[in-house]
């Protein structure tokens, strides 16, 4: 009609400057976000309405304030995976910002270093984080293997589109072992199998399978599967006959991954030892999970609750 309404601006960062957007100080703490607010990453927290097997915010991962809220997103919801950035420094400053930095979860694990890509829109060949390049070997491996399977080595952790490293870096084997012994995976170029993610650990400081990132790509799948699965029998609970449903549908679901070969041990178990009264009238239902994900190691327990 030709008549301007006010129209009030939603979210942002105001008073910011050109050069502020350059200004990763700045910037991070957006991007890191409040769980208060639901901002910045937390902006993809709701379990219900948001699902992604891993996340990452390449570049500003290597911020420990962005990195923290995205893994204690990740540590809340259990169902997806943390991919963090170094900054692009050579091999001992990378090794140096891991050691004096704070990680340690089973839900995140660490790429270095930096790769070079072609730009398509600059048609020039740059330095990209390496995060992009993991998800994209953790899409791969899922789509032409199983979920358990390591994103990683000559065959599911090639990055066909990296040009070359960044740097130029050489990662010797005692420096590629002093990296990956803190939880950092190292990427490598070999002579002819290009270049590829050389290991799956996940920052987990004790010893442990939930160190390997193929294992907690499993679990994390596992979690929010009975978690989606456990809410068809919220409001139904005080029907006796529905615990054995519940019992045989999680195991048949768990079943699936001892037929894949994923598992060599799995059991479910939905009891009234896990569900008193109090429990019930809340319209929550817990279980536990115990798996064994190869004949030498232990058993793996793993809690489910539904609301």
């Amino acid at each position: 009609t030709g008549i301007e309404l006010p129209m009030p601006l939603m979210g942002g960062a105001d008073m910011f400057t050109d050069a502020d957007y350059t200004d990763d100080m700045k910037l991070a703490p957006y991007i890191a976000g409040s769980v208060a607010h639901q901002t910045g990453v937390w902006a993809v927290s709701s379990f219900e309405e948001f699902a992604y097997k891993a996340l990452a915010c390449p570049y500003f991962s290597q911020y420990g304030m962005v990195t923290g809220e995205m893994v204690s997103m990740a540590e809340n919801r259990r169902d997806f995976h943390c991919i963090v950035d170094t900054p692009d420094l050579q091999a001992p400053a990378a090794y140096n910002w891991r050691t004096s930095g704070n990680h340690n979860s089973k839900f995140e694990s660490i790429y270095y270093p930096w790769l070079m890509k072609l730009d398509p829109y600059t048609k020039k060949v740059v330095p990209v984080p390496p995060s992009g390049s993991a998800l994209q070997s953790m899409a791969l491996s899922l789509k032409n293997g199983k979920i358990c399977d390591a994103p990683a080595g000559p065959v599911r952790g090639v990055i066909y589109d990296a040009v070359a490293v960044s740097k130029d870096i050489k990662l010797s084997q005692v420096m590629r072992d002093r990296l990956y012994a803190v939880g950092v995976n190292p990427i490598v170029k070999g002579l002819t199998t290009g270049i590829c993610i050389e290991g799956q650990k996940t920052t987990y400081a004790k010893s442990s399978p939930m160190q390997k990132v193929g294992t907690m790509l499993m679990i994390e799948q596992i979690i929010r599967d009975l978690t989606l699965a456990g809410k068809s029998y919220l409001f139904d609970l005080s029907v006796p006959s529905l615990w054995n449903a519940i019992q045989g549908s999680f195991q048949s679901y768990l079943n699936m991954y001892l037929a894949n070969q994923c598992l060599a041990e799995a059991k479910a178990d939905v009891s009234v030892a896990y569900n008193p009264p109090i429990v019930l009238a809340q319209s929550k239902l817990n279980a536990l999970v115990a798996i064994k994900p190869n004949p030498y190691m232990e058993h793996l327990i793993i809690p489910i609750s539904v609301s």
